[in-house]
């Protein structure tokens, strides 16, 4: 209930760094009847309604005209982690199991490690959600559930989650074919996502029109997160514990102690399917075979490391860059298999459920031991580090953790397998209540947190108002020590939302804060903006301090003091949590639009970087490539801004002719008019934007590319998704006489 009223939120990694933020700005621009295309807020003007990631033609999104945006934004997870629970279960029924079968999958889906993880994506949850529905519809085939089918393909498609939906088609491909056979099941497959796309045209052709100057579209060789992401062999051990690696959002000795084996977060935060799901799926492995292959073979893809990666940026141009994300392949193969495999135990299989008893006991048992190991083990270590008592108190912590694991999960086992045989009658829903016992240990990934400092941020840092660029640390340049979460003080409750940061992107967006140096996490940014950001981290703070002055920053947070620098002064400093902060203010930071004094041409984007960062003043210098640098330029002109909007920048220009800087990201998509003559835009001071305006006083628009082909790609998309509505209710008595359900092998 506090997550539906607000009280509450999801915080944890992408939901406030990437998620909120966006769809703050998008929310407040549907309100006023928008889809822009530039999100001026974020990297002076990075593709919006182009970023599927931002979900801008969901239909979900009608949810932020009606509520306030923080209510609508948690109602999206709730509502699509409740939806996949729902559309498994019709996945299940459609393949044929009992209700208690399908209520078991149901369960592994929805409330597995996997799934939980997702509630801190707010793209993935809604392919998470819709995709068992694609697979039921497929399988009862037919112009009704091809179309229905489609329709939630669509769905999965414009929430923003195209490669997600793209490894979907592996099982949908499974599914259609085993039940129809492979001729009509590979035309169902490919009908199914041909109407998808359809229906998702809209997204499709904002995506391509932005695609080829981003990261992730034009430079495949700039994606370096596709390594970062490969599922460790070490995580296998989450098969049978919950999160044996300790609890992510945690401060120690309850977080994470893995870093010396796992260099970072992994995507999935943990891939547990609870004790009794996996034992459930292993019965049905023999007769299930292809599922059980489909996932034994993701985890191992998963987990290939390099070779896996370098092949997804080959094949795919960078548009592929996490291996772990075919874990989506295991997901949906172990709930199936715990149906089944429920059924088998409830028939009869009595030599695999007193192997199983045995394994349950074995595992307890085990729990028992390390019960019993822990205080010689916490002596070895403590003998080892006699200075340092964190590894004792991580240990501590982690053996209970393992040890209750163990014997809540072997002793659910064991009463799971006794139900079977001893209470025929109710064994399924003790089995089932087994299994949700067992998933109630992944707790720890529901991370929520108060939602006031999202509302009534903190006013240690004034001065900030709408229209102002600032930086406000990680998930930015890492140019000082900065922690994103601070500790509640409480190692049992997960670590809140940092509240000192009041300049947090999640919090400054609502103010109208602009972040010129924000993350480019999903690639749709420039790469010439990405290339920056990496020649900065290296630069001294005199450099820094010029760039900031041109990138127009007014405010940085910083987790460390620095040196007394020329251009940057401090505010302010505030401690919480046993951290601190520093607020400073850059001197003099440019305007929207400025005319500068000179223009330079500079071939290598190194001395073009060099070439600002040690400037006496960087405003009064216009870095362009060498053929432009050579052109005829007013140093006298003057230019006013008159208007500023997400995708329109009008300003009045008075000179001799000349280049205009205007401080918002190069790209191809913008436009430039003086009456009805366009004029040149080339990028300037390596990613902004310059604009060549003849002799005069002009009135100088600036747009973003009419929406044209997004218009006319949205009503198509009504027609089709208008037309399978038609069909799915003109055919819902034909397909009632047609569907048997049977088994998928």
């Amino acid at each position: 209930m506090p997550m539906a009223t607000g009280e509450n939120t999801f915080f944890y990694r992408d939901v406030t760094q990437t998620h909120l933020p966006a769809k703050t700005f998008g929310a407040e621009m549907l309100r006023r009847g928008k889809i822009p295309t530039f999100n001026p807020h974020w990297g002076l003007g990075q593709p919006f309604r182009g970023n599927p990631g931002s979900l801008p033609f969901y239909p979900g999104n009608l949810l932020y005209l009606v509520l306030p945006t923080l209510q609508a934004f948690n109602l999206h997870y709730c509502l699509h982690w409740l939806l996949a629970g729902l559309t498994m279960t019709l996945l299940a029924r459609r393949l044929g199991m009992s209700f208690a079968s399908a209520l078991m999958a149901a369960l592994t889906y929805f409330g597995s490690g996997w799934m939980l993880t997702n509630l801190t994506f707010y793209n993935l949850i809604t392919v998470a959600a819709w995709w068992p529905a694609v697979m039921a519809f497929a399988l009862t085939g037919g112009r009704r559930g091809t179309a229905l089918a489609g329709l939630c393909c669509g769905m999965a498609l414009l929430g923003g989650g195209p490669i997600l939906a793209a490894l979907g088609l592996v099982p949908l491909l499974m599914v259609a074919v085993t039940r129809h056979g492979w001729r009509r099941g590979t035309v169902t497959a490919v009908a199914v996502g041909a109407i998808g796309m359809v229906i998702a045209l809209p997204q499709v052709i904002a995506t391509a029109r932005v695609l080829a100057f981003s990261v992730r579209g034009g430079s495949p060789a700039e994606v370096v997160q596709v390594s970062w992401f490969v599922f460790h062999p070490l995580r296998l051990l989450e098969l049978i514990l919950p999160l044996p690696l300790g609890w992510h959002g945690y401060s120690r000795p309850y977080g994470i102690w893995n870093w010396e084996w796992i260099e970072r977060t992994p995507y999935y935060l943990s891939i547990h399917q609870g004790l009794i799901g996996l034992w459930l799926a292993a019965v049905a492995a023999r007769r299930r075979w292809s599922w059980a292959l489909l996932a034994a073979g993701s985890i191992l893809i998963a987990a290939s490391g390099r070779p896996v990666a370098n092949l997804l940026t080959w094949v795919a141009g960078g548009l592929f860059r996490y291996p772990e994300k075919f874990l989506f392949w295991f997901a949906l193969a172990i709930p199936l298999g715990a149906g089944w495999g429920l059924e088998r135990v409830l028939a009869g299989a009595a030599g695999l459920r007193r192997a199983a008893r045995w394994v349950g006991g074995v595992l307890a048992t085990l729990g028992l031991v390390l019960f019993a190991l822990r205080p010689w083990a916490i002596a070895q270590v403590s003998a080892q580090k006699p200075g340092d008592s964190l590894p004792g108190s991580i240990l501590a912590v982690q053996m209970v953790q393992w040890g209750w694991a163990l014997v809540i999960g072997g002793t659910l086992l064991v009463v799971a397998t006794i139900a079977c045989r001893a209470w025929p009658r109710w064994a399924p829903a003790v089995v089932l209540a087994c299994q949700g016992f067992c998933l109630l240990q992944l707790h720890p990934l529901l991370l929520i947190d108060s939602a006031t400092i999202l509302r009534q941020p903190s006013n240690w840092a004034p001065g900030a108002r709408a229209g102002d660029q600032v930086v406000s640390g990680r998930p930015e340049p890492a140019w000082t020590e900065f922690s994103s979460y601070l500790a509640t003080g409480d190692p049992r409750r997960p670590e809140r939302y940092q509240p000192a940061l009041s300049l947090a992107s999640a919090m400054g967006i609502t103010r109208g804060l602009g972040y010129p140096l924000a993350h480019n996490g999903e690639g749709l940014g420039s790469v010439l903006r990405s290339r920056l950001q990496r020649s900065l981290i290296d630069a001294t703070w005199r450099q820094r301090a010029n760039w900031l002055r041109t990138l127009g920053v007014k405010l940085i947070v910083l987790g460390d003091q620095i040196e007394p620098t020329a251009g940057l002064r401090q505010l302010s400093a505030h401690q919480e949590g046993g951290k601190s902060f520093f607020l400073y203010a850059v001197d003099r930071p440019a305007p929207v639009v400025r005319w500068p004094r000179q223009l330079l041409g500079e071939s290598r984007l190194s001395s073009a970087v060099a070439t600002i960062g040690n400037a006496p003043d960087p405003l009064a210098t216009l870095v362009l490539s060498t053929n432009l640098g050579e052109q005829q330029h007013d140093p006298t002109g003057n230019v006013a801004l008159l208007e500023n909007e997400p995708d329109r920048v009008v300003f009045e220009v008075d000179s001799l002719g000349g280049v205009v800087a205007l401080r918002r990201s190069f790209h191809p998509l913008l436009r430039a008019w003086v009456d009805d003559e366009k004029l040149p835009l080339f990028p300037a001071d390596v990613f902004l934007t310059g604009i060549t305006v003849p002799p005069g006083k002009h009135r100088v628009v600036v747009e973003a590319a009419g929406s044209g082909p997004e218009v006319a790609g949205g009503i198509i998309a009504v027609i089709v998704a208008l037309g399978c509505l038609w069909l799915a209710w003109s055919g819902r008595g034909a397909s009632r006489r047609n569907v048997e359900p049977g088994a998928i092998a």
